[in-house]
């Protein structure tokens, strides 16, 4: 499920230069954040996958925004 995940992120952001740029951003925003969600996903073991909630800290996902603001690519 993972590496699906990775191909589709990998895929998607192929077409974030033909959005709009306004939409663009906010969308880099999602992508990073998706990408970061599906790495700690991946390096969970998966029985602490079945009785843990997995995030991303409010820090990482400041980050990963001004990154996107900032122009950051997936």
């Amino acid at each position: 499920m993972v590496i699906d995940i990775r191909k589709d992120l990998e895929q998607s952001a192929k077409t974030l230069p033909l959005l709009d740029p306004a939409a663009r951003r906010a969308v880099t925003a999602a992508q990073l954040l998706f990408q970061e969600l599906n790495e700690k996903i991946a390096n969970t073991s998966a029985s602490e996958l079945i009785s843990t909630r997995i995030s991303v800290s409010n820090a990482k996902k400041l980050i990963l925004l001004i990154k996107s603001y900032l122009g950051a690519k997936p």
